[in-house]
């Protein structure tokens, strides 16, 4: 019976021997094994079969191989950075509005025009004035309304889009102030970017009605349209006091908003 059991023990041992053969190929210390660094088609090693063998042999020989398991998050060398996916949300230096809407989409009043954004000219705005800043005397170095006992400037503003001729829209500051921040008042609604981008001019009187006629203050004309006007970022638009050309020192705080 002993003598039985030992030979039953050796045959399981022999099976378990041939099996492992079986599937793991020929010994370590074999050539050819799958391991060894060495990637050999002719024994059906591939990127599939032996991976390790496969894009070690050929990442860093300057080509990529995806045929051999090489990409770009494994093999960056030879396949180059995978770079900003599209669909993360941000528009990447590689995306545009064509390539990747999803990243780089227009907003509302944009249209993609050679995979840029652009202002749709049909598209209206609401230009808003955020703040008025007038210099302390006017352009000749007196005090503001001296004639009449002083006090401050009493300023109003007349902004003309689309042409020079157009019909102005007044936007009236604070009497007596220097420094004036509208409550309200201060937009004017419904502008064309194309009538925008034509023309803009912000006039800046003085008014001393009923003694006399107003004052001419300042006059801001913008010669061509900026973009960062339609990406609701603020302008600064100054005049600079001078007395040769009765110019009195202004600045407007602005934006453009949908």
């Amino acid at each position: 019976m002993k003598s039985r059991i030992t030979l039953c023990l050796l045959f399981v041992h022999g099976v378990i021997a041939a099996l492992s053969l079986a599937l793991t190929g020929c010994p370590n210390n074999a050539p050819g094994f799958c391991g060894d660094g060495l990637c050999r088609p002719a024994e059906s090693e591939s990127a599939l079969t032996c991976a390790s063998d496969c894009m070690a042999a050929s990442c860093g020989d300057g080509s990529c191989s995806p045929g051999n398991g090489e990409s770009c998050a494994n093999c960056p060398g030879d396949c180059g950075g995978c770079g900003t996916p599209c669909g993360d949300g941000v528009c990447a230096a590689t995306e545009s509005c064509s390539s990747c809407p999803g990243d780089c989409g227009c907003r509302p009043g944009f249209f993609c025009s050679a995979a840029a954004c652009e202002p749709d000219p049909a598209a209206t705005w609401t230009l808003v004035i955020d703040s008025l800043r007038i210099d302390p005397t006017d352009y000749s170095g007196a005090a503001w309304d001296d004639f009449i006992g002083g006090g401050g400037p009493d300023p109003y503003i007349l902004v003309r889009v689309g042409a020079a001729t157009a019909a102005p829209a007044r936007i009236t500051g604070r009497a007596d102030s220097l420094s004036t921040s509208f409550s309200s008042g201060n937009r004017v609604a419904n502008l064309r970017a194309d009538a925008l981008e034509r023309h803009l001019s912000f006039e800046m009187l003085e008014d001393d009605q009923p003694l006399t006629a107003d004052d001419g203050v300042c006059l801001l004309t913008y010669r061509a349209p900026d973009l960062t006007w339609f990406e609701m970022r603020s302008q600064t638009a100054t005049c600079v006091a001078d007395a040769s050309r009765r110019v009195s020192g202004m600045t407007i705080v602005w934006h453009l908003e949908r």
